[in-house]
């Protein structure tokens, strides 16, 4: 299950990318609807970063629960699942967030373009 939620995070943060896209190719990328898609794409990749180490910690809490070693330690301390957040997908997630408040600034001088006479 963990994988479906994975992946449906990103195909989340793709399907919104790819409506982007579309309104670039109409030559209207300044929408309020875009901030919002680029909002969401980037809100689904901080959910991916923050996910796999989620997982992880509820893999190993799961198995600690039926695995038993005697005098042997079963799995990698916490520190390890913490070690494991991918820096560069939550990187990313902010970096795709700070571009939604570029667009919501192209989005104010687009309207305010629109009311010059």
């Amino acid at each position: 299950m963990g994988e479906h939620v994975w992946w449906g995070l990103w195909i989340t943060a793709v399907a919104e990318i790819r409506w982007i896209a579309d309104t670039l190719r109409r030559g209207k990328p300044f929408q309020v609807a875009n901030v919002r898609r680029i909002r969401i794409a980037g809100w689904a990749v901080i959910g991916v970063a923050f996910f796999e180490p989620l997982w992880e910690l509820a893999t190993i809490g799961y198995l600690r629960s039926i695995v038993t070693l005697h005098g042997v330690g079963a799995f990698p301390p916490l520190a390890f699942v913490v070690e494991s957040l991918p820096l560069g997908t939550l990187c990313a997630g902010v970096i795709v967030l700070a571009l939604a408040e570029v667009f919501r600034l192209g989005t104010v001088l687009e309207d305010e373009r629109a009311l010059t006479i």
